[in-house]
Order: structure tokens, then C-alpha cells, then sequence
């Protein structure tokens, strides 16, 4: 609907001058490689102030295959799993386009929807009639924004690693009513314009694929994970191949360009987040290690050397942060952050008893410097 150039004249601008609008399109445009590519769906979710233009940033990678009109096209988190599942099914290889994070009906358990919507199969459901119902697949890219990141500190590093997160630290566009207003009244050509260009220039998917390959490799020497690398790559294929078929600017997105929106092994991996967590809780928490009668609640014990957590405490610590204590101790194990002398505790004696203990290394690496961290006077924070 409406005129293509007037678009494409927005559209032009917006890549030269927001490196976030973008990669908007490029994400839009790269949910039609999932398939051919063989790769799994994945999200690519921006986040930041309500100044920042999120909102007309997803109308603007929807106009790029339909109507960008909330309720239309895009859709928001205040949907049950099912109905999530079903639009995903619907729009199938195009990308599913979800507003407003903040309004999900189960924040705190979205986990299990992002696990769910990246594998890109539904749940089996039986019928009245007693068969089973078709099961929903779909292969897509899927675009979501809000005022906070789709995960926390205690996700699961499944679901971080299915995740590209950008945090939008200034505004996506200079004007955003006219990038609105322009794709309210023209959208629809540019996914179509793509299709058929690849369609008569790539119909085997030959140059796609060589080109998601290069990427692929430029983005894992980045210190970071497959399936981070895997979306990315995408994505950026599938700017290449736009630059060439709709846009050509000679702005197609380069790996360094992104790198800075793409999470390390270590922000993936749980244990190293629930980690540092735990590091923090116990220095946050020391004076209840003190020898001291007067402490409302004893954890332990604490030198130079360890902390000595009561093995109860240390697994409340985890509970009440959403992490999983056996696991977390089996990797700090593994990697030397603890002493063990039977399974993952060591006899300690607090307050003249002797109980299990977990002994905690301070600096397991040995690469903490002392002299370089100020006393808490000097700490300007």
C-alpha cells in the first residue's frame, strides 16, 4: 500500500544515520533465511527508555512485509502461550512482532516462552473428536522491544544465547513521527522487492548460504557462543543481500558493527553469572561471618583464604535467586572456585560446632589485585 519510493526515501535515511534502524530491517528481513538456511528461530529484542523510539522501530521492520498498525501486524506480550504460538505459527516464515515487554501476563516466567517460541514447534493438543490436532511450526525471526531486557540475572543460558539483546542508549531516529507516518501510509513493498530478488538471483539459497558461512566465522573468533553467532550472521546476510537488491548505499552491516550486541560464553553460562552473584552476596553480606554474639543470623566464616558458608545458607542464597545450588557447586568444583573434601562441602567449626561448609575461594585465579581496589572511603560509588 502507498508509494515504494516514499519508503524507500525514509528507509534510505533512516540507515545512514541509526545504526539501530538498521539492523531493524535487517532482522525483519532475515526471518526468511531461517529456513532455507537451516537455521532455528531466534529474537532480537531492544530495550531502553520510553524516549527512545522503540515502538515505531517495530513499525518500522513491519512495514517492510505489511500493515505496521498495533493490532494488525504487530502484536503485544498480552497474550496467553497459546495464542503467542499460534501467531507465531501464522506468520510462519515471516517475522513475529511482539510490542511491550513490561506487559506480559508472566514476566518473571517468560524463560519458558522464549525456550518454546525458538524451537519453532507447538505443543501436541488432542480434539473433541478424539485425534490430534495439527502441530504448529514456524521458522522465524522474532522482534521484541520493551523498557527492560528480556532476561534476568537468573535465566537459564538457553535462553540467553537464543536472545540478541540491544539496549538502546540514545534514539533510534532523529524524527520518529516521520518514520511513523511513513510507514503507516507505505509498507509492504521492501519484504516482497527481497523475495523476488532472490528469487531470480539466488534461487538455491548458494549466495545466502556462503555468505551466512563467512559470517559465521568472523563472529565465533568474537568470544562468543553458536547459536549467538548463528542469528547474527543471519542478519547480516541478509543486509548484504538487501544493500544489493533494494537499498544500495553501500551501508551493509559489518560483524564489528554488531559485535558490541552480542553476549559472551561467559554472559551466556549460568554458572558463571550465578558466580559472580554469589561472590557479591557474600562480600555484600560479611559482617554476618563475623565472630560475633550479637548477629542476628550466622553464615559462616571468613579469612583471607574462604568463605566458610553453612552448606543450608549457601543453597538459600541459590534458591532465592533462581539458581540451581547442585549445579552451580558441580561447576565450581570443576573449575577449582571451591575446596572439597567429600562431595562439595568441607568440615568447618562455626561457633564451636562442627558443620558442613562450602569453602568458597576468594580468588580462585589469582588475579585479583588489592593495592588497585580502593578502601570503601576512597570508592566514589
Amino acid at each position: 500500500m502507498g508509494d515504494f519510493t516514499q519508503w524507500l526515501e525514509m528507509a534510505l535515511d533512516v540507515r545512514k544515520n541509526s545504526l539501530y534502524g538498521r539492523l531493524l530491517i535487517a532482522a525483519s528481513l532475515s526471518s526468511v533465511l531461517v529456513q532455507p538456511l537451516n537455521c532455528l528461530p531466534f529474537f532480537v529484542h531492544f530495550w531502553g527508555g520510553t524516549e527512545a523510539g522503540k515502538t515505531v522501530g517495530l513499525m518500522l521492520a513491519a512495514s517492510v512485509w505489511a500493515d505496521p498498525r498495533p493490532g494488525r501486524y504487530i502484536h503485544t506480550f498480552n497474550s496467553t502461550a497459546v495464542g503467542k504460538e499460534r501467531s507465531a505459527a501464522f506468520v510462519y516464515n515471516l517475522p513475529l512482532i511482539m510490542d511491550e515487554l513490561q506487559i506480559a501476563s508472566s514476566r518473571e516466567n517468560f524463560d519458558q516462552e522464549i525456550y518454546k517460541l525458538s524451537e519453532g514447534v507447538g505443543k501436541t493438543r488432542g480434539n473433541k473428536a478424539g485425534g490430534v490436532d495439527e502441530t504448529p511450526t514456524w521458522c522465524n525471526c522474532i522482534l521484541t522491544n520493551g523498557e527492560m531486557p528480556i532476561t534476568g540475572v537468573s535465566s537459564g543460558g538457553g535462553a540467553v544465547n537464543r536472545i540478541i539483546e540491544v539496549e538502546c542508549t540514545t534514539a533510534l531516529f532523529a524524527d520518529p513521527k516521520h518514520v511513523a507516518d511513513t510507514c503507516l501510509q507505505n509498507f509492504g513493498f521492501a519484504g516482497r522487492y527481497f523475495v523476488e530478488w532472490l528469487e531470480r538471483n539466488d534461487p538455491s539459497f548458494t549466495t545466502a548460504a556462503q555468505l551466512y558461512k563467512i559470517y559465521s566465522k568472523e563472529l565465533e573468533q568474537m568470544d562468543t557462543t553458536g547459536k549467538q553467532s548463528m542469528a547474527m550472521a543471519l542478519i547480516l546476510a541478509a543486509d548484504f543481500l538487501a544493500e544489493q537488491a533494494i537499498f544500495h548505499d553501500g551501508l551493509a552491516l559489518k560483524p564489528q558493527d554488531v559485535k558490541p550486541f552480542l553476549k559472551s560464553k561467559k554472559d551466556v553460562s549460568v554458572n558463571e553469572r550465578a558466580y559472580e552473584y554469589i561472590r557479591e552476596t557474600l562480600a555484600a553480606n560479611k559482617k554476618k561471618f563475623d565472630d560475633d554474639d550479637d548477629i542476628m543470623e550466622c553464615w559462616g566464616m571468613v579469612d583471607d583464604t574462604y568463605f566458610y558458608v553453612i552448606k543450608s545458607r549457601f543453597e538459600k542464597i541459590c534458591v532465592e535467586a533462581g539458581y540451581s545450588a547442585k549445579s552451580l557447586l558441580s561447576w565450581m568444583k570443576q573449575t577449582g572456585k571451591i575446596e572439597v573434601s567429600k562431595g562439595y562441602t568441607k568440615t568447618k567449626r562455626i561457633n564451636g560446632e562442627a558443620v558442613h561448609c562450602i569453602w568458597v575461594i576468594k580468588d580462585p585465579d589469582g588475579q585479583l589485585q588489592l593495592e588497585d581496589v580502593p578502601d570503601s572511603e576512597e570508592c566514589p560509588f
